[in-house]
């Protein structure tokens, strides 16, 4: 089955290291983790570069860069795009800023931008939102510099080619085999305008999020991040900035940009996909940025009020410190903990079932990616996310009937929480006609029990 329902650009990122594996599924994985760090690290060092211009001082830097890494290093090494995406959009943005690329008149240096626009598009195509905001903010700019309307169409002429002459193909190709630019994933994400409540939902979900990691009252954490935003309007209307250099629109203006497109997409996510984009944090990495990047500013504004708060022995520098190494770290640890049980579940059972289902048989599963990756097995996703556009269709539809007829599957794998005990055929079980028995269609689950597979598959 051809697919177009993946971020492209990590899908040639991984080539050559699939052809450096030579077909070990595991020697693949760790090397698609070492480039994960890799864009990580990249994402780390546009960062710094970025409040080093930004005049933000070591503490400030380091405050966002806490916040990138620390929060969501479970994210960067998850094997997604995510890492890809968030080292291209900070390099993108520090660029912008060192090079002054939204206002440039150098070829050179138009080309740059329009390169990494592309790049950066390909990455994760919904980061639309945020390009076009930097594309408008150049206009803006230009004009804004005196620039006249003929030299701005030449100098976004040029980089708009550079971005477009590696985007438009792909794009093209879209059309051609899918019969829309826009990836099957996408197209079976969107949903109908949500209620209220649904919204609501989805846009409180990171406090939720937030409220669940700390065991606290959801209550708790949105009121203190109120109280948080109100002393730092005050703070800031009290006390001018300390860093005079810290945000100018004609210099600066693609911070501004980043925000307000991270803004455009936030809401374009919870009223159109917010069955999905409002709940999972591979959706979040413009957001991830934008708050390292305000807190980056925040601690170097209030850096004289944070050393009151520190004994006067004690450095400001070595503090913050031992705060990242010590609790960060902790936090990093346990944060992962608490899914390295599912997450090894899931890769015992893939090896298992590698090494005892049949390899010339069809399988079936509502989110495959994993098993079928890892046990080797030709298993269609019946989410429809990585499949033709029929079978997006049909999963809209939700005509899992259908879809196990079309494929001829002949075993249906369902996943369960561990802690909750099913009989086994409702975990594996011969699919005889298409018929589908103990089945919950569009359930999400979590991981198997590579012991009801023992018992049940013939």
């Amino acid at each position: 089955t051809f697919t177009n329902g993946f971020h492209p650009l990590w899908g040639v990122v991984l080539l050559p290291a699939a052809g450096l594996a030579g077909g070990d599924h595991l020697l693949l994985a760790r090397l698609a983790t070492l480039l994960c760090a890799a864009f990580a690290s990249l994402a780390v060092f546009a960062l710094y570069d970025l409040g080093k211009k930004l005049s933000w001082g070591s503490l400030g830097s380091g405050a966002a860069l806490a916040v990138i890494v620390i929060t969501r290093a479970d994210l960067w090494l998850s094997l997604m795009e995510s890492a890809l995406s968030l080292g291209l959009l900070t390099a993108l943005v520090a660029c912008a800023v060192r090079f002054d690329l939204l206002v440039t008149r150098s070829p050179r240096r138009l080309l740059a931008l329009g390169a990494l626009i592309a790049a950066t598009f390909l990455a994760r195509l919904d980061l639309i939102f945020v390009l076009g905001a930097i594309g408008v903010t150049s206009f803006v700019q230009r004009r804004r510099a005196g620039h006249s309307l003929a030299w701005i169409a030449r100098d976004l002429g040029i980089a708009g080619t550079a971005a477009l002459v590696p985007v438009l193909p792909y794009l093209l190709a879209n059309h051609f085999f899918f019969g829309s630019i826009i990836p099957v994933s996408g197209r079976r994400k969107t949903t109908a305008l949500p209620t209220f409540e649904q919204f609501q939902d989805a846009a409180l979900y990171p406090a939720h999020a937030v409220a669940n990691k700390l065991h606290l009252p959801v209550a708790t954490v949105l009121i203190a991040g109120g109280l948080g935003l109100v002393a730092a309007f005050f703070l800031v209307r009290r006390r001018p900035l300390l860093v005079p250099n810290t945000a100018h629109w004609d210099r600066h203006g693609v911070i501004l940009a980043l925000f307000a497109g991270t803004a455009l997409r936030w809401l374009y996510h919870r009223l159109f996909m917010f069955a999905e984009a409002g709940f999972t944090p591979w959706y979040w990495v413009p957001e991830y940025l934008c708050a390292a990047i305000a807190i980056g500013w925040a601690v170097t504004h209030f850096q004289h009020r944070l050393q009151l708060l520190v004994a006067p022995k004690l450095p400001l520098r070595l503090t913050g410190a031992i705060l990242v190494v010590v609790v960060g770290g902790g936090y990093v640890y346990l944060d992962g903990e608490r899914e390295r049980v599912n997450n090894q579940a899931m890769l015992d059972n893939a090896l298992w079932a590698r090494d005892h289902l049949p390899a010339d048989k069809v399988y079936a599963m509502y989110d495959s990616g994993l098993f079928s990756y890892f046990s080797q097995r030709n298993t269609i996703g019946l989410n429809g996310l990585v499949g033709d556009e029929t079978l997006m269709r049909m999963a809209l539809a939700r005509d899992y009937d259908g879809m196990l007829q079309r494929h001829h599957v002949d075993y249906l794998v369902t996943f369960v929480p561990p802690e909750v005990t099913l009989p086994p055929a409702a975990v594996v079980h011969e699919i005889p006609a298409g018929v589908i028995k103990g089945y919950q269609a569009g359930r999400r689950m979590v991981t198997i029990d590579r012991r009801y597979f023992a018992k049940n598959v013939p």
